[in-house]
């Protein structure tokens, strides 16, 4: 995989962990002093919200990320990524409700082929139909067997798992500020900037030196009423190889249909070794 493409590959699996997550909003309100009757009489009116420009209180924010894990089930998803012009677009689902998250998403490259790729992660196996250079079938890799893995998907059902996912961002998020209301496809989001380390950031590790990956990257990060994510983006400035990223998150909750493909229809990647 040339460098453009992996540095993308970093990002979207990067940008992938944080909106995975499945955020939702503050929980309704609770305390273990809420039946003493003291927390009545001391309880502080609640706060308007943050102020837009300013800086938020990357705990406070953490803790509402982590508060709306268990409510993640699942969502549409779109992707549109430029890695130093080279373009990769793609269209899923996703279901977190299943241990490992499933998913079915094909994605368009067409500086590596003409035909869409499909992918599809069921019970840990990853299904990938990259058209003619797999004969028109699935390819199947067990996410569990590391060392038949194609580059850039070890660690890849961490990644998906929202728990997992947020975990490894958690102490890499250095600030958070609220940039304010914006409209986004018609809806109003209130929009985030989080501020991410990539020399610990798991979405980042194991890139060569010398890629150009700044310290720092900031995810641009959208929110809806309750909290759910509903759309990231970032961009990576690295002269030629820049990084340009959207995804968007629709259809919370909405039915999904993932399965595996018939049997006829899958390949042991270890028989295309003759083909090519």
């Amino acid at each position: 995989m040339g460098t453009p493409l992996r540095t993308a590959l970093a990002a979207v699996v990067a940008a992938l962990a944080l909106v995975l997550t499945g955020c939702t909003g503050d929980p309704e309100a609770a305390d273990d002093t809420a039946d003493t009757g003291q927390q009545e009489q001391t309880e502080e009116p609640a706060e308007d919200g943050p102020v837009a420009g300013e800086e938020v209180d990357k705990a406070d924010f953490v803790a509402n990320m982590r508060e709306g894990l268990e409510n993640a089930t699942t969502a549409q998803v779109t992707m549109t990524v430029d890695a130093a012009g080279q373009a990769l677009e793609a269209e899923g689902q996703l279901d977190y409700t299943t241990e490992p998250t499933a998913m079915q998403m094909t994605m368009s490259m067409p500086t590596m082929s003409q035909q869409p790729i499909e992918f599809r992660l069921v019970d840990g196996v990853m299904y990938m139909n990259m058209g003619q250079m797999s004969l028109n079938k699935f390819m199947s890799f067990d996410l569990n067997d590391a060392k038949n893995l194609p580059p850039g998907m070890d660690g890849f059902t961490e990644q998906l798992d929202p728990l997992g996912g947020f975990e490894q961002f958690e102490e890499s998020i250095t600030s958070v500020t609220y940039v304010g209301e914006e409209d986004v496809d018609g809806e109003q989001l209130d929009r985030y900037a989080l501020t991410v380390d990539t020399k610990t950031a798991d979405g980042f590790q194991g890139l060569p030196s010398g890629q150009g990956v700044p310290e720092e990257v900031t995810f641009d990060f959208w929110v809806d009423d309750d909290f759910l994510a509903r759309r990231m983006s970032t961009s990576l400035d690295a002269g030629p190889q820049s990084v340009s990223m959207d995804i968007r998150m629709t259809g919370w909750g909405e039915p999904v249909t993932i399965e595996a493909p018939p049997a006829k229809e899958i390949i042991d990647p270890r028989q295309l070794q003759g083909q090519r």
